[in-house]
């Protein structure tokens, strides 16, 4: 690929796939919020940045800047198409804004320059088949440097996440008489559509399954050096609690899946969650939530967008469903 005139090389192993944006969806799939740009990639809000602002290498030359994307900038001439690389660092996703995607092939890693080397957002150089000299980046140093990994910018990500999604959906929201709330909409076993009060909703997540451990019955994953209990809703809903419950290996879902979708709620400062089948839509709505509730972990229902839909209790989801949680909060 290039980028300010110059060619870089990606591992295959880091790349997720290449997003080419035309020049007219740009307002619709780029956004700035508290200074990070983001993409928006199939319902997911994906940080990213322009390789040449994060070498430093002069953004704009070759093809539009991150600021011209995202509408903080002037276009040079007319407006031109984007070309963004998903990447993957360590758990992390990016995109990164480059000039051109060329071809694949396969190279010989040759060790770095020790200047180059102090970096550390490049993991080698390579002789392509023409003869040129091109920089192998890497993944998570380019990361690191871009400021994608930092701890405080997760934070302002989940927020960035929370008001970029939420805006379209106050526009697009149920005109009803009752106050608006604001619900993320997803699905469990059995195209059963629930709806999860926004206001409960810590972060979401998307977690490889290999991640998922056991503590005796409890299914677990570790985050930021805490242990998360996990409960899952199809599990829940389907009515398979108690100890003689069949229990699924770790990471699985019907054997299938290799990714979980995962709703983080907090209660005191200590994280559970709850994996979800499928994340439909963050939607508001002023439908009253008529009561009493069908069966355990459920508030009551409501109609969202002419569909009946159930309202997750949440912590109640989390009692039933995690022997953690529960105790933790029965004492």
């Amino acid at each position: 690929m290039t980028c300010a005139g110059q060619r870089f090389a990606i591992p295959q192993v880091n790349l997720i796939e290449i997003v080419r944006v035309p020049a007219a969806a740009r307002r619709e799939r780029f956004a700035t919020i508290h200074g990070a740009a983001v993409l928006r990639l199939r319902g997911h809000l994906l940080p990213m940045t322009a390789l040449a602002r994060a070498l430093a290498l002069g953004e704009g030359r070759g093809g539009p800047s991150e600021a011209e994307l995202t509408g903080e900038g002037a276009s040079e001439g007319e407006p031109r198409d984007a070309t963004v690389v998903v990447l993957q660092a360590d758990e992390q996703r990016y995109g990164l804004l480059v000039e051109a995607v060329h071809d694949t092939e396969e190279i010989v890693v040759k060790p770095l320059w020790s200047v180059l080397d102090e970096l550390g957002c490049y993991a080698g150089a390579t002789v392509l088949g023409d003869g040129a000299v091109a920089l192998i980046l890497d993944s998570v140093g380019l990361a690191a440097r871009a400021g994608l990994l930092d701890e405080v910018l997760a934070g302002e990500q989940e927020q960035a996440q929370r008001e970029l999604v939420e805006e379209p959906a106050r526009r697009r929201g149920n005109a009803t008489a009752g106050p608006q709330r604001q619900y993320l909409l997803c699905r469990s076993a059995g195209a059963e559509r629930l709806a999860i009060p926004l206001a409960e909703v810590s972060r979401l997540e998307e977690i490889h399954a290999s991640r998922v451990e056991r503590m005796g019955p409890q299914e677990v994953i570790q985050h930021n050096e805490e242990i998360v209990p996990l409960v899952r809703l199809s599990r829940l809903l389907g009515g398979e609690l108690g100890a003689g419950a069949r229990a699924e290996a770790p990471g699985e879902i019907g054997g299938e899946l290799d990714r979980l979708q995962l709703v983080i709620h907090r209660v005191d400062g200590r994280p559970a969650g709850i994996i979800v089948d499928e994340l439909l839509d963050i939607i508001e709505s002023g439908a009253p939530v008529q009561r009493p509730a069908a069966r355990p972990g459920v508030l009551g229902s409501l109609v969202i967008d002419g569909q009946v839909t159930e309202l997750l209790d949440v912590e109640g989801a989390l009692r039933l469903g995690t022997s953690s949680f529960s105790k933790e909060h029965t004492r």
